[in-house]
Order: C-alpha cells, then structure tokens, then sequence
C-alpha cells in the first residue's frame, strides 16, 4: 500500500509534496461542517482532503481551495483533478490574506495550523505550516468578516486550549461562536481538540463532545457515525 496515497470511499488523497498530511483533525472538520450553500473556500487546504469532503456532501456547491505552499497547491490541484468532483474545486496558491478574490462565501472552512509543541518541526515545510499561528487565526477571522455572506459560517479545528483565547478574539472583532464540539480521544481523559462554527450573529450555543474511541481502543459509535461516508 502507498503511503503516500490516503484512500476515502469516493476520492483518493495523494500527500507526498505536502508537509501537513492526511490526519484525523482534518477529516473531523470536514465531517464536522455544515457543507452548505453555493460557494464554500477550504483556507491552509494543504492535501485538498477537507475541500474534497465538502464537495463529496454537498453536490452543487462550487469549492474553492487556497494554500501558502505552492507544492500544496499543486498537489490539491492535482487531487481535485482525479476526484469526481474536479470541475467544481477550484487550488489557489496564495497567502489568502493578501489574496485578491471577490467571493462572497457562505462557508469558510480551515484546519489551522496551530501547533503548541516547543520542538523544532522536522522539515521547513512543516515550520511553515505550524508558524505563525496567530496571525493566522487574526487573519482569518479578519478574512471571514470580509468575505462571508451575512449569515455565511467560518468553521475551525483547534486545540482546547486554542480555542477559548479564539473564540474571545474572534467575538471582539465580530464573529460569535454559534455551536461547539469538544473532542476527546477516549473517554478518561480531558477534550484536546474544539470543533467552532462562528458567525455574525449571536446565538445560544451549548457545547455538545465527541469521543473518539471506546475504552477498547475501538472507533466509537459516534465516530463511525460522523465519518461514515469516508473511510474505507
């Protein structure tokens, strides 16, 4: 089997010229979101997978795809061309926030990276990737305030401890967090990573969790549940 070579039910992710590969963040933001309306942008897209996902559950939308990395970009061109999808995804190599676009987006969907670790990334790619951080975060809301339809949606993975400081800087500059999921990897221990859907309008949100595995160290039902329509 290809390392290299990540394989859904309906698409395959090629991920050798990216430093960020195919990993379980990913695929529970793009199980995770909404998927709605007519024109949807994946922001740090890396691989296209969460793009790709977006266009496999909504079958109308026109999906856009936008990534610092040119090796990135080429490489989810390249997956977008394969899937069956390729005529509505559209990889851009640019850094989104001087990117010149007048879209008008009802969902923006981003997999940050944001990484806390104090050890130095393996490669330069990866520095890249998980440099940064928040201006990234900044940017994107600042991004998603500029670009979203009035009731359009940004949605963001992010470690727990991420996600608060985000949440409140993201309300100060006008987005409010509209639903949350914390994620756990097992059921004894604490949440590490926060699904956000944030939006200009404030609503009531509680908080809802997702585990990830049983004690057995078994894919929960819950998870079954959520990804059921991608993995093999």
């Amino acid at each position: 089997m290809d390392k290299d070579v990540f394989r859904f039910r309906q698409f395959s992710v090629s991920q050798s010229q990216c430093a960020m590969k195919v990993g379980t963040d990913g695929v529970l933001l793009g199980a995770w979101a909404q998927a709605q309306g007519d024109l949807l942008l994946d922001i740090g897209t890396g691989t296209g997978l969460i793009a790709l996902m977006l266009a496999q559950r909504n079958g109308q939308a026109e999906v856009q795809a936008v990534d610092i990395d040119p090796a990135a970009a080429r490489q989810a061109g390249d997956n977008f061309a394969l899937s069956p999808w390729g005529n509505r995804l559209q990889a851009h190599c640019a850094d989104f926030t001087a990117w010149h676009t007048n879209g008008m987006y009802d969902e923006i969907v981003s997999n940050p990276p944001f990484y806390q670790d104090t050890l130095p990334a393996a490669t330069h790619g990866r520095d890249v990737a998980r440099g940064g951080s928040r201006r990234f975060l900044e940017g994107l809301v600042g991004f998603s305030l500029q670009h979203l339809k009035p009731q359009g949606i940004l949605e963001v993975i992010l470690p727990c401890e991420v996600g608060e400081s985000f949440a409140f800087d993201a309300w100060v500059m006008g987005l409010h967090v509209q639903r949350k999921t914390l994620v756990r990897t097992r059921p004894d221990k604490p949440p590490k990573r926060v699904l956000l859907q944030l939006g200009r309008m404030p609503v009531a949100c509680d908080p809802s969790e997702l585990c990830l595995l049983d004690p057995d160290g078994s894919r929960s039902q819950a998870y079954q549940q959520l990804t059921a329509d991608f993995y093999l």
